[in-house]
């Protein structure tokens, strides 16, 4: 299901976030070659700034071994929300 984000998100703006992101987010590998978008869970886009009713997406990168780990969605949501200290 898709979120309303309350504002029309274009290909360019897409491509341009996820250009931002370079470093593996679970390793540190510089130039990592994988993005992607992080949607936070119920509740935290507000604890980290978005309007009430509106998501904060963010953009993260993976290298090619971080990328296969078991369980690297669940691995990445952990850090991405622990760097934001709301876990």
């Amino acid at each position: 299901m898709m979120a309303n984000l309350g504002i029309r998100l274009t290909p360019e703006m897409l491509a341009e976030a996820l250009d931002m992101a370079h470093v593996c987010t679970l390793c540190k590998s510089p130039n990592a070659p994988i993005k992607a978008l992080f949607v936070p869970p119920e509740g935290v886009s507000q604890r980290i700034g978005a309007p009430e009713g509106k998501l904060r997406l963010l953009t993260y990168a993976l290298c090619e071994s971080c990328f296969q780990l078991p369980g690297v969605s669940d691995l990445v949501e952990t850090e991405i929300l622990k760097r934001l200290g709301v876990q």
